[in-house]
């Protein structure tokens, strides 16, 4: 893991051009608006949260209509910004098959506010993590099976959700 503290800019920037393979983790650091801590993590680190028990991860594929303005209101309203609650908030955004996907981590007696909230969206909360067939840009979970590649995202466990639904994709 490599520690980077970066302007709100500079974090939208690197997202644009966010490699595949790299996982960025942004976390509160006090209610600093202007220099985040921004951690990068490896696929390797990222496929070893699923191992934690303790913690809810949810997926979400950033261009799915409304998960970005339902992660906010998530965060708004249960783990407000700048508040102590926040430190238990952890956002992660990666890369993956050339899709921008974000990871939301919260222990899990606090995960029933995702559920709560996503009918409001139109969202399903459904255990599990995307996979992908024909696609295969990372080699490291992939398999094939009569010939056709899948490829399974790095995060996968019994506390691992993603958002499917919503009003479709753009």
């Amino acid at each position: 893991m490599e520690e980077i503290r970066i302007s709100t800019e500079e974090f939208i920037e690197y997202l644009v051009n966010l490699p595949e393979g790299v996982c960025l983790r942004i976390d509160n650091d006090g209610g600093c608006e202007e220099n985040h801590k921004v951690t990068k993590e490896t696929f390797a680190e990222v496929h070893d949260l699923g191992k934690n028990l303790v913690m809810f991860h949810l997926i979400a594929l950033t261009n799915r209509i409304g998960a970005e303005k339902y992660l906010a209101e998530i965060e708004h309203t249960y783990f407000p910004p700048t508040t102590p609650a926040n430190e238990q908030f952890t956002m992660r955004w990666i890369k993956w098959n050339e899709l921008l996907w974000t990871i939301t981590t919260v222990p899990m007696e606090s995960s029933l506010c995702f559920f709560d909230v996503a009918p409001k969206y139109n969202f399903s909360i459904n255990p599990g993590s995307p996979l992908m067939l024909g696609a295969g840009v990372d080699m490291t979970y992939q398999s094939k099976i009569d010939g056709v590649t899948m490829s399974g995202f790095p995060l996968a466990g019994v506390t691992v959700y993603t958002i499917e639904g919503g009003e479709g994709i753009v």
